[in-house]
C-alpha cells in the first residue's frame, strides 16, 4: 500500500498526464512539457534510492557469507 499527503497528490496528478501515443514505446514529453522536470526528478530519485538499496542488500549479503565462512 502507498500512502499520500495531500502535499504529494499533486505528484500523481503530474504523473496521470503523461501521454504515451499510439505505436510509440516512450511518453511524448513535448504534451505538458511543464510537468516534466518534477516528474524526471522524481524518477532519477527512485533509481537513486533503488541503487543505494541494491548496493546495501549486496553488502549485508557478502557480510552474511564471511561470517558463515568463519
Amino acid at each position: 500500500m502507498i500512502l499520500f499527503n495531500k502535499e504529494t497528490l499533486f505528484l500523481i496528478d503530474y504523473l496521470s498526464k503523461q501521454i504515451i501515443l499510439p505505436n510509440e514505446e516512450k511518453r511524448d514529453e513535448t504534451i505538458h512539457k511543464e510537468i516534466y522536470d518534477l516528474i524526471n526528478a522524481f524518477e532519477m530519485s527512485c533509481s537513486m534510492l533503488y541503487q543505494y538499496q541494491y548496493s546495501i542488500q549486496n553488502k549485508i549479503t557478502r557480510l552474511r557469507k564471511e561470517n558463515d565462512e568463519f
